[in-house]
């Protein structure tokens, strides 16, 4: 068997080498465009880039990321000015010129392919506006396009990191697969969508005037068209009923307060505002009513951001992600202090995260967007529509499902809207796309495939355990409080465990920095779901009357 694998392997390798030399090919070609995408490059100071590039050898700093890091920085004042221009007209194309500028200056040529993928796109929707295929083909473009990316960098730069286009490519992606299928629920998505409701709403009816009608089955529709109904809602609140123009699509697009870094708000959240229409999402209602000033609470935002970017510089300072991957650093300490030392590590990885994404809500906020209306009593419901992430929910978790609502929401706000929404629930399609939306390093994929398993053995742990540390009457008391804790503590462990996959990448460095925490994460996932299987269900005492 091994020497008909050997000969398998083999007979491969003209089929290996065949399929290098077409990728050398596809990267000369992609070099030998580089003088014509440079050609498009308006924008340039040579005076602001000398600047950069001393600032740069003074602090040792990648020259890309300070333009990088300035542009966003640069955005709260220009989005006050913005935010007061009374024209929409104007609005639409100062969001769209500031961006296409900031694309330029921060990476050159390479802004490129935010143009080419934005252009072609819209000339997709466009051409096939009624065809129930048309989103479907402008979210396959936009992803493949955003996969070759990942697969030229990787390519080119296997395991290196330099900053280039792949990032704000990954928040356009988010923009423009939404914008095809926002546009198709406008002009008929939704009337569909509603003669479904229609049906499934007349069959429950039905169903619960049948007296022999099975009672699983009466509840498992009933749930059905409760999800429906909240879908239908939410792309009722997200449609598009008419093409924008080009002027209002490109400042979309191109808007500055979200095209570095996200996050990557709908169509709707960035037209309404920028139009004077009713901000807010359906979380709330506006009555006409402006939205209050946004000053503080965007103020609010940029001194979060601040203090994480603070926090990351002085910790990873400290102690740098490569530890995780140094043996010897392992070694010599207590099992104890390794796992101590590695929840710091990350933290202050995550802290990274924390200041782009908290910085760039912030100016979102200056500009008018994120406002999620009143409440019934007429009271401000908050300006957390732009967020894309909210810490202390993610750190404070209780399990793995709150730590994923809690981390990245646009992305999953997205993947939730877009693809397990569409895909009739398919949880395999949602993380096959959100792979690929990442990448392609082993790393990520051993992230991807462990985490299910961790939600479910999270889940099963929930609902074995969590009884037995409620009073004999099932309520909750010290004992739960002592059992939240012992939650919280378990999984910002494990999270910790499975997330060192994602960020060392290769499928080495997963595999060995796995194996110094002597894979306790995923022992522990396989010995949940066991336990859970044989605790036996806890009888409360029921209340004598």
């Amino acid at each position: 068997m091994f020497l008909n694998s050997m000969a398998l392997f083999d007979q491969m390798g003209p089929l290996i080498n065949y399929g290098q030399q077409l990728a050398d090919e596809a990267v000369n070609f992609i070099y030998e465009l580089e003088p014509m995408a440079a050609k498009t490059v308006i924008f340039k100071s040579q005076y602001l880039d000398e600047k950069v590039d001393e600032l740069s050898a003074a602090v040792s700093f990648d020259a890309a990321m300070i333009k990088y890091v300035l542009c966003m920085f640069l955005a709260y004042p220009i989005a006050l000015i913005v935010s007061r221009i009374p024209s929409a007209s104007i609005k639409h194309a100062a969001f769209g010129t500031v961006g296409v500028i900031m694309m330029q200056w921060t990476f050159g040529s390479q802004w490129i392919h935010s143009f080419l993928s934005s252009a072609i796109t819209y000339l997709l929707v466009a051409l096939w506006p009624h065809r129930k295929s048309m989103p479907i083909v402008a979210f396959t473009f936009v992803l493949t396009y955003m996969s070759a990316a990942h697969l030229y960098r990787m390519y080119t730069d296997y395991m290196g990191w330099s900053l280039d286009f792949t990032g704000p490519q990954m928040v356009l992606t988010m923009k423009l697969s939404s914008f095809g299928f926002n546009l198709f629920d406008g002009k008929q998505g939704l009337a569909e969508e509603e003669e479904i409701a229609k049906t499934n709403a007349a069959k429950l009816k039905a169903l619960q005037s049948d007296p022999g009608a099975n009672p699983k089955k009466v509840e498992s529709l009933a749930r059905k068209i409760k999800y429906h109904n909240k879908v239908l809602a939410t792309r009722k609140n997200f449609a598009i009923n008419s093409l924008p123009s080009p002027l209002q699509y490109f400042g979309y697009t191109y808007n500055f307060t979200n095209i570095l870094a996200g996050p990557a708000f709908e169509y709707a959240d960035y037209a309404n505002p920028v139009e004077g229409k009713a901000a807010g999402s359906a979380q709330g209602v506006t009555n006409g009513r402006r939205a209050p000033g946004s000053l503080l609470p965007g103020l609010g935002r940029l001194a979060i951001s601040i203090a994480c970017l603070a926090i990351h510089v002085v910790g990873s300072s400290q102690m740098p992600i490569s530890y995780l991957d140094n043996a010897e650093w392992k070694s010599s300490q207590p099992y104890w202090q390794f796992l101590l030392g590695s929840w710091f590590i990350l933290l202050m990885v995550r802290f990274k995260y924390y200041f782009a994404w908290k910085l760039a809500e912030g100016s979102s906020i200056f500009a008018g967007f994120g406002f999620q209306g009143f409440d019934k009593e007429g009271k401000v419901i908050g300006w957390s529509g732009a967020s894309n992430m909210d810490i202390l929910g993610f750190e404070l978790g209780g399990n793995v499902s709150e730590n994923s609502r809690a981390w990245n929401q646009r992305t999953q706000g997205w993947l939730e809207r877009y693809v397990y929404a569409r895909t009739n629930s398919s949880l395999t399609a949602t993380y096959a796309v959100s792979a690929f939306w990442h990448g392609f390093y082993p790393g990520y994929y051993l992230f991807f495939l462990s985490v299910p398993l961790a939600t479910n053995a999270s889940r099963a742990m929930k609902k074995a355990i969590r009884p037995w540390f409620q009073t004999a009457q099932g309520q909750d008391g010290a004992g739960i409080a002592f059992y939240n804790v012992l939650a919280k503590l378990t999984t910002t462990t494990h999270i910790n465990y499975l997330v060192c996959a994602f960020q060392l990448l290769s499928w080495e460095a997963s595999i060995r920095c796995w194996g110094n925490y002597y894979f306790f994460g995923h022992a522990l996932m396989f010995s949940a779901l066991a336990i859970s299987n044989v605790v036996p269900k806890r009888k409360f005492k029921t209340k004598q009357l």
